[in-house]
Formats: structure tokens, C-alpha cells, sequence
């Protein structure tokens, strides 16, 4: 078993994300993408209150109640499924863009 660079794992982590972010974007994530994706923005050190804010500040109150709403009716739903959406994206585009620049970094000192 070789040894991963730190670009590799980088690499990996953010194709993880946008692995995660296609499937909740095409509607096809479970509870458990929405904990996985929780879980790599804690590690890359978003801090829980800005992660639940993505659910709360849309009118809903965790991912399995954003989860369970998404799939009915626009009318009977009790949030904004597309904020809730919005800002899955841009957390994730920001996450992505620092690990790049992260990759840019370490790169430049070869």
C-alpha cells in the first residue's frame, strides 16, 4: 500500500464533496450524504453553528426535516428547500476553493 501525498488526500477530499453535492443537487442523497458532508465541513473547520444555519435559517430544523420536505409538494413544505440548497453549494464552493489554493500552495514550494 503506497503512502498518499498531501495533494492526493486533498484531491480526494474534495472530490468526496463534490461527489456528496452532485447527488444531494440531482436529489438522490440519504440521511447519511447529508451527515458525511456535515462531517467534512467540521473537519476543514466550519463551525456547527454555520453548518446548522443552512437548515435552520431556512426554515427547517436539521437535515432529516430539509430531508423529509425536500419530497413533498412545493406548497406543503414547511421551508425554502432552494436556500437550503443555495447554501450547501456555496459552503461547498468555498471549501473546495481553499483546498485548491491549499494544493497551489504546496505546489509552488517544489
Amino acid at each position: 500500500m503506497s503512502k498518499q501525498t498531501k495533494q492526493e488526500t486533498i484531491r480526494e477530499f474534495i472530490s468526496d464533496i463534490e461527489n456528496l453535492m452532485d447527488k444531494i443537487n440531482n436529489n438522490s442523497a440519504i440521511n447519511s450524504d447529508y451527515h458525511n458532508i456535515k462531517e467534512m465541513y467540521l473537519m476543514v473547520g466550519i463551525d456547527e453553528p454555520t453548518i446548522d444555519n443552512i437548515y435552520n435559517g431556512c426554515g427547517f430544523n436539521d437535515h432529516i426535516d430539509f430531508l423529509t420536505q425536500r419530497n413533498k409538494p412545493k406548497f406543503a413544505q414547511t421551508g425554502n428547500v432552494s436556500c437550503s440548497i443555495s447554501k450547501l453549494n456555496g459552503l461547498s464552493e468555498a471549501v473546495i476553493e481553499v483546498l485548491n489554493c491549499e494544493i497551489a500552495k504546496d505546489m509552488s514550494k517544489c
